[in-house]
């Protein structure tokens, strides 16, 4: 489970594996407050920080706006797109890359070198709206 931490070259502390551990329990809803709430009497709110910023330096997660626009910290997935429900959270990967044309457009009329880009859609899923 931890074994990307060690492929970063990040040492295996047991603060570190806290904080991983309630970014992946709290899945979609991993803000920083949940985190440092959650952990207060383990790691303290600015060792929180730090573990957050190192997780994003090394590439290991994300940051995301959830439905209600707050920073969520999410483990980097393979590249894709999904469409997230609002109601029910459920998250679904779709099939396409509708940003391939723009990222060759970038890099070879304007020269630019894209690195990522992330699509999430928000919406109601069919299930909630038959609800």
């Amino acid at each position: 489970m931890y074994e990307i931490l060690k492929e970063k070259n990040l040492k295996l502390t047991d603060q570190r594996k806290i904080v991983f551990d309630l970014i992946k329990r709290f899945e979609n809803n991993a803000t920083a407050s949940n985190i440092v709430s959650a952990c207060a009497n383990e790691v303290d709110y600015s060792t929180v920080y730090r573990i957050i910023n190192m997780f994003l330096e090394k590439g290991i997660v994300e940051k995301k706006l959830n439905y209600a626009d707050e920073i969520i910290y999410a483990f980097k997935e393979e590249h894709g797109h999904y469409f997230t429900c609002v109601k029910c959270h459920n998250k679904e990967k779709l099939m396409e890359c509708p940003l391939d044309s723009v990222d060759q457009h970038l890099e070879q009329q304007k020269g630019y070198k894209i690195i990522s880009h992330t699509v999430e859609v928000h919406g109601i899923c069919k299930k909630c709206l038959d609800k």
